[in-house]
């Protein structure tokens, strides 16, 4: 279901969740909280600005909020600009689901999928890479995936 304005502190506790990343940061909890919103904050603010008409929707699972996902569409290509799901709801199939279904929208309008995974999320990569992804590039931080239109 869409994000609505009530959904900032949940979608901001799946942020902080699906980010594991930021809790090494070395400084007090208040801190960490408050550079972590920060990051929230300039994550959502890049995203509405690059993709003005990309698609933040909540995950439900079992009738309960589960998690999020951001999604752009462009004329090239289906872009997961984010997802997270709460620990409880991993390894259910709910995330599994949903990309799959991303995956064969974007193989019937001829379009790849592309995602990012941390470098340090090997249990991340291992998943996009069971679902078709393929890597494309990396930098420091990152690798980039790619599930092409096609199966070629």
């Amino acid at each position: 279901m869409p994000v609505t304005p009530e959904d900032g502190e949940f979608l901001f506790a799946v942020f902080r969740l699906s980010h594991p990343e930021y809790e090494m940061l070395p400084v007090d909890e208040e801190q960490k909280r408050q550079l972590i919103a920060m990051q929230f904050q300039l994550q959502s603010s890049d995203y509405r600005a690059r993709y003005p008409e990309s698609q933040h929707a909540v995950i439900e699972m079992d009738g309960k909020k589960a998690g999020r996902i951001w999604v752009a569409r462009t004329d090239c290509e289906i872009r997961i600009l984010d997802a997270g799901l709460l620990p409880e709801a991993r390894n259910r199939g709910v995330g599994t689901a949903i990309v799959s279904q991303i995956i064969a929208e974007a193989k019937a309008c001829g379009k790849p999928v592309t995602s990012s995974v941390l470098k340090a999320n090997a249990g991340s990569l291992r998943w996009h890479q069971r679902l078709g992804f393929r890597l494309k590039s990396e930098d420091a931080f990152y690798f980039y995936l790619e599930c092409p239109a096609s199966a070629d």
